[in-house]
């Protein structure tokens, strides 16, 4: 029985590795589209989510891009954006924890339905 646990369990992880990625873009996409719709400045929420981190999710938050700051896909966005991010550049700077960190913030200010039903 523990074999065929392993195996299910390999199975499972190995069709969550390959859905992760598309449910990420798809999220993304569906938060920049009620950002847009909305009345928000996208650089004064980024600003905002910031201002609400504590002294340590701060602390690793900029951890996370400094270590991003040399990598071939996003060093040039945070290069670029240092300090003031627009909500597209931000979300693809962040790792996906810290996305569906963002994500929650985004939806709790906004205060969009669809958004606060969709649970991460």
């Amino acid at each position: 029985m523990l074999k065929d646990l392993a195996i299910i369990d390999m199975r499972l992880r190995y069709t969550f590795l390959h859905m992760a990625p598309d449910i990420e873009h798809f999220s993304k996409v569906e938060l920049l589209k009620v950002i847009e719709n909305s009345n928000i400045d996208a650089y004064d929420l980024v600003e905002d989510y910031i201002k609400s981190l504590g002294e340590d999710r701060l602390k690793t938050l900029n951890n996370e891009l400094y270590r991003n700051m040399n990598n071939p896909y996003c060093g040039d966005i945070i290069a670029k954006y240092k300090d003031d991010y627009p909500v597209w550049a931000f979300m693809e700077i962040i790792p996906f924890g810290r996305f569906i960190n963002f994500y929650r913030f985004c939806a709790e200010t906004i205060n969009d339905k669809m958004l606060l039903d969709n649970k991460f």
